[in-house]
């Protein structure tokens, strides 16, 4: 009976560590190439997910009106696209790009000129336009260039430049409050977080923050005047919860680092972390009030971007394995206890049967062998 119980036991931990199953999604691949993906932007409405491709220098295009998603297409850029943003008011898509550049593509879905570039706004820099923001009550686009020290201000609608804002070397994530009007801009190099009015295109505030975070990514409940900031400190695994409207930290949170992206969709409430976590890439959730960590997923990639499609309730992310290209989506965890009880007594109704059977047999197949043995016949005949 003991040496019958070890492979069921095996089999019951193998079914019960199976979790909620990630879908690939197949894109543009270069043969031995592997493919970097900077950001993602996800138009909710036109069902589409946009992806800054730098490996092949393009913006792809998948059709997220099913699950998983499907490839559509590449918008060529000529240059390497890094931060990408949309403007669903204008029908347009924005990059910050390696020539220092702001690439505007028309994205409206019955646009006669659809899925086309329509202008390459130069910021004035000698480096890269790297993440940008769009601000839709002032209609301007905010584009950071970290090694030139400065965030542009493009004006949305008229497709040029407007004002440059000096700061400092190292500016990552710009976003936009709607509670306050105000956009928000980490700095890895000076460990600050800054504040600048739309309104008059000018600093108005800056923190360092209290921890040596060298923050990245950056995410806004404007509801609740809350941020989580991505710490990329070397060897650091946290982000910070930050209160916009005092101006402090609220708390630390150790569950995700190096996010380069982050991300808050109101309609279902959560933060998406896109950084890292035990050594190894993964998408890091959290709830949003209380804010609180509901788990991560591997996805064991180079990449560190991520999106949401609301309607399918599915995260995706960019897949970086050598020769590969595409996305790789799921549901988001939940925090509930994976393997609810009743879930167990499910997978316990089909296999306890099977091990009452392998009992039965092995008992029958024993009482033969003594028989056999008793009445000195061969064990096998």
């Amino acid at each position: 009976m003991r040496g019958l119980w070890p492979p069921v036991l095996l089999v019951l931990l193998l079914v019960m560590s199976c979790g909620a199953p990630l879908s690939r999604v197949d894109g543009p691949n270069q043969a031995g190439v592997s493919l970097k993906v900077d950001q993602v932007a996800v138009d909710q409405q036109a069902h589409r997910l946009y992806a800054s491709n730098t490996t092949m220098k393009a913006v792809d295009i998948y059709d997220i009106s099913v699950a998983p998603a499907k490839f559509e297409k590449s918008i060529p850029l000529g240059v390497q696209p890094f931060g990408i943003v949309l403007a669903p008011d204008l029908g347009k898509l924005f990059t910050g790009n390696s020539d220092s550049t702001v690439a505007i593509i028309d994205v409206a879905p019955s646009s006669s000129r659809t899925d086309r570039l329509l202008a390459k706004v130069p910021t004035g820099g000698k480096m890269h336009a790297d993440l940008l923001d769009y601000d839709p009550r002032e209609r301007k686009v905010y584009v950071a260039n970290p090694d030139d020290a400065f965030v542009t201000a493009v004006d949305a609608i008229r497709n040029q430049a407007l004002q440059r804002i000096d700061l400092a070397k190292g500016l990552q994530q710009p976003r936009y409050d709607a509670a306050d009007g105000m956009v928000y801009i980490t700095d890895a190099d000076s460990n600050l977080l800054f504040q600048v009015d739309p309104r008059r295109d000018a600093l108005v505030q800056k923190w360092t923050l209290p921890v040596t975070c060298t923050p990245a990514g950056l995410a806004i409940d404007s509801k609740r005047q809350r941020a989580m900031i991505g710490c990329t400190a070397p060897g650091l695994q946290l982000a910070l919860l930050w209160d916009l409207a005092h101006g402090q930290l609220l708390t630390q949170l150790p569950q995700v680092g190096d996010a380069d992206q982050l991300v808050y969709d109101p309609a279902v409430d959560r933060y998406l972390a896109g950084g890292s976590s035990g050594g190894s890439t993964a998408l890091a959730v959290f709830a949003g009030d209380p804010v609180m960590f509901l788990g991560s997923v591997q996805t064991h990639a180079d990449s560190r971007a991520v999106g949401y499609d609301e309607v399918h309730a599915r995260f995706y992310v960019p897949t970086a394995k050598l020769g590969e290209g595409g996305l790789i989506g799921g549901p988001l965890p939940t925090g509930d206890a994976p393997y609810p009880f009743s879930w167990v007594l499910t997978v316990l109704f089909y296999i306890v049967p099977l091990v009452i059977f392998g009992v039965i047999v092995y008992f029958y197949g024993r009482r033969r062998a003594r028989e056999r043995a008793a009445s000195g016949r061969p064990m096998f005949s």
